[in-house]
């Protein structure tokens, strides 16, 4: 699968993956598993957000 998207921002999933909505049920329906992120801030050294 060809992801052209955006490597960063909000439209990014992993493994460019369609994106479903929490609030809507149907959105993961047939799902074995969903993945549930957090945003990381990897340009900060030993204790980002501290």
């Amino acid at each position: 699968m060809t992801n052209h998207g955006n490597m960063y921002g909000p439209s990014f999933t992993f493994l460019g993956i369609p994106a479903c909505d929490l609030d809507d049920p149907a959105t993961y329906k047939g799902a074995d598993v969903i993945i549930v992120g957090a945003p990381i801030d990897s340009g900060t050294s030993h204790r980002s957000g501290a």
